[in-house]
Parts: C-alpha cells; sequence; structure tokens
C-alpha cells in the first residue's frame, strides 16, 4: 500500500476513534457503563467534544492524509448551543471524510457560516461519486444518513448531489432565537 494510502487510512481511523470516544462519553452520561479499548490514550471519555472552532485541525489531518481541502468558518460559533455546534462539526467532518474515501485526485472547499438563525455547512469536492441511490455510502456506509439524522434532530436538512465535475454536500441547521447569533 503506498504511502498516500496509508495516510488516507490513519486519517479515517483517527476520526472514527474520535467518533467512537465520542459516543463512549455520551453513553457514560446516559448511565450506560462504557468501556475503553485504547489503554495507551488517556481518559478519552474526559475530552471535550469538538467542535466548530476546531476545524483548523481536522483541515490539517485531512491534509496531512492527502486531501486538497479549504476549511473555513464565518461567524462567531461562541453562542452556538453545543448541539447544534457538534452537529454542524460532525456533518462537516462527515463530509470532508467522505471526500477523502471517494473523491480521488479532488479539491475540496468546505464553508461553514454562522449567522441569523442558522448554520450553513456547504462541501463541494470536484472529484466526488454521486451517492448511491437509497442514500447509503456503500455496502456498510452510514454517512448520508448520519448526517440527515444530525441535522433533523435540531429541526434541519441536508441535501446532497453531484455537481458538474463531483459532489456537493449541502447542511442547514437552524439555530433557536435567544442563541446569541448576530444577524
Amino acid at each position: 500500500m503506498g504511502s498516500a494510502s496509508a495516510e488516507c487510512l490513519r486519517a479515517i481511523q483517527r476520526v472514527g476513534r474520535s467518533t467512537m470516544t465520542e459516543l463512549r462519553a455520551l453513553l457514560e452520561t446516559l448511565g450506560e457503563e462504557a468501556q475503553t479499548e485504547d489503554a495507551d490514550e488517556p481518559d478519552p471519555a474526559r475530552r471535550p467534544s469538538p467542535r466548530l472552532g476546531d476545524v483548523d485541525l481536522l483541515g490539517t489531518e485531512l491534509r496531512a492524509a492527502g486531501l486538497a481541502v479549504d476549511v473555513s468558518v464565518d461567524g462567531d460559533t461562541a453562542h452556538l448551543p453545543p448541539g447544534i455546534d457538534l452537529a454542524a462539526y460532525r456533518i462537516l467532518q462527515e463530509a470532508l471524510t467522505n471526500a477523502l474515501r471517494h473523491a480521488a485526485a479532488a479539491t475540496v472547499c468546505a464553508r461553514v457560516v454562522v449567522g441569523g438563525d442558522e448554520v450553513v455547512v456547504d462541501v463541494v469536492d470536484s472529484g466526488g461519486l454521486p451517492a448511491p441511490p437509497d442514500g447509503h455510502d456503500g455496502p456498510a456506509g452510514r454517512g448520508l444518513v448520519g448526517m440527515r439524522e444530525r441535522a433533523r434532530l435540531y429541526g434541519g436538512d441536508v441535501e446532497t448531489g453531484p455537481t458538474d465535475d463531483g459532489f456537493r454536500v449541502h447542511a442547514r441547521i437552524p439555530v433557536p432565537a435567544g442563541a446569541g447569533l448576530s444577524r
């Protein structure tokens, strides 16, 4: 396996491990016993969930894996409700991870706009493949379905589909009045 492929797999593994760590912490919070399999990591259940303020690190990891990605967040994320902040981050993360997996030699432009009464996540690549008609990303994939479920949890929606030369994910999550977002 080439070093670019190996780095790609390592990046996907890191993203997966981070998601599993977050899930364990959530289950522990709900009263379930979480089992940590990675003994070499210091107390992963205590790490804070990622936020939109962490997208620079996500972009750095994906660039190291070989994805040509430009990621930006416009607007103030400081006053977003934590659940919406996490949902938007995870939608962005999944869309970028899908581009890494499926968009051979693609460039990716990812923008998050926070303002008014919503958060908008827009990820466009120049080499993605359209999703299968059932909305899954393959035999075991749940990425597109998971993005839609995250957005729907907060009253939002996700649109996906091919572009002239790639694939686009466009998510919108409303922010409740009083969350402190500037217009």
